[in-house]
């Protein structure tokens, strides 16, 4: 058995389709749900494409976070809730896959408890050796265990079709089995991110040309991964929905040299800006500081992760919200305000006035306007978008609830 897998829902998996369209191969698409649609990503009606096409489309979470990071309620959100949006698109997910290939028994369990027939893991394939001394040559048919299915190693922009024919041949020469490979992108020449995980849909076409042959001579089948698995799913629900009302780690002191815990770097645009974060000192606080060393245009931020409630505050349609922290910066600063949607996905909603800059420590405050329909969550950050630098601690990014009436006597 051999599954063609394509992670993350990457716009220009679009011409890795072509290449399986040709040769009339199905493969398994897991989707992280809250960027479908966003730029760089498949839409919709991509996704509508594919599944018409005769393809699986799986489930790979909500906002692609590590998994084994995360609580086990924030767990929850991301695996069920991707889930409940794809059935509400109109699929019928039973495979899933870990973001980053990370998983452990609390993970798998979740995974389990949501519905999902099977998650696939990253590597465990190939041939025993240095790199790899527990690899096996093939995954079990059944899966020994269907929740950490094993892998050939990721293809990259280094893969050859040699590599990906060795990993079928060495199966069938050590009684067979299930060999699934994982694809991500078409190209890394523009806008990969991910760097060297890419394929092209001239190496996607030789193979699949090479595995119609061994399909012809009864030497593979070609399956998705829910073909392969054939387990009946569970229901589907979503996880109850956070109610933080503030943004996790506020006075950032818990984190590495670089990001506090909960928080993320961000920003966009033609820049250069670099991020560290300082923990409390000689009585000063913990702070994150970015240096920006050039600038064209856009900007560089710190974010409460733009997760589904586990670091971010919970909001509602109608609520302002206030944002507040601490800064010291030798430009102007502002608030840029980011809302989660009820699908989970996270788009920039608005910012604040400007900010004037300062030598030492200020506060800044603002409440923004009432929240649009539809809003779930929210995150902001001060931001930088000119050379220089600009240092913030002390956040508070929550709702503000409206007063509550005392009861009639």
């Amino acid at each position: 058995m051999v599954s063609l897998t394509f992670d993350d829902g990457n716009a220009d998996q679009l011409g890795l389709l072509s290449a399986l369209e040709a040769h009339g191969l199905h493969g398994t698409f897991y989707i992280v749900t809250g960027v479908t649609g966003q730029p760089d990503y498949l839409t919709q009606q991509d996704l509508a494409r594919i599944a018409a096409a005769g393809n699986e489309i799986g489930g790979h979470t909500v906002s692609h976070p590590q998994l084994t990071a995360d609580d086990p309620a924030e767990q929850a959100r991301q695996i069920c809730d991707g889930r409940a949006t794809l059935a509400q698109w109109g699929y019928h997910p039973i495979s899933f896959a870990y973001p980053y290939g990370a998983h452990d028994p609390a993970v798998e369990a979740a995974v389990r408890d949501c519905g999902y027939a099977s998650a696939r893991a990253v590597g465990g394939l190939g041939i025993a050796g240095p790199t790899c001394p527990t690899c096996h040559t093939a995954e079990s048919v059944p899966p020994s265990d269907p929740y950490a299915v094993r892998t050939a190693a990721q293809v990259t922009d280094t893969t050859t079709l040699a590599d990906l024919q060795r990993n079928v041949v060495n199966a069938e020469n050590t009684g067979g089995g299930w060999v699934p490979f994982i694809f991500h992108h078409e190209s890394c020449s523009v806008g990969c991110g991910s760097g060297d995980l890419a394929s092209t849909p001239a190496l996607l076409d030789q193979f699949a040309a090479w595995l119609v042959g061994q399909q012809q001579q009864g030497r593979v089948a070609v399956r998705t991964v829910g073909q392969v698995v054939g387990q009946p799913d569970g229901p589907v629900h979503t996880s109850p929905a956070s109610t933080r009302p503030d943004v996790a780690n506020p006075t950032l002191t818990a984190g590495n040299a670089t990001t506090p815990d909960c928080w993320q770097t961000a920003g966009f645009g033609t820049n250069t800006a670099t991020y560290r974060r300082d923990g409390p000192a000689a009585g000063q606080p913990a702070a994150e500081t970015i240096t920006m060393t050039s600038q064209t245009d856009g900007d560089a931020t710190l974010l409460p992760r733009l997760d589904l409630g586990q670091c971010t505050a919970w909001t509602q349609r109608g609520l302002v919200v206030d944002t507040d922290a601490s800064y010291r910066s030798s430009v102007p600063t502002q608030f840029s305000v980011y809302l989660r949607d009820g699908a989970g996905a996270w788009t920039y909603w608005t910012s604040s006035p400007w900010m004037d800059p300062s030598d030492t420590w200020q506060k800044a405050s603002w409440t923004t306007p009432p929240t649009p329909p539809d809003a779930t969550g929210v995150a902001a950050g001060l931001i930088i978008e000119k050379v220089g630098t600009l240092s913030t601690t002390n956040y508070r990014i929550g709702p503000v609830l409206p007063p509550q009436r005392p009861p009639h006597s």
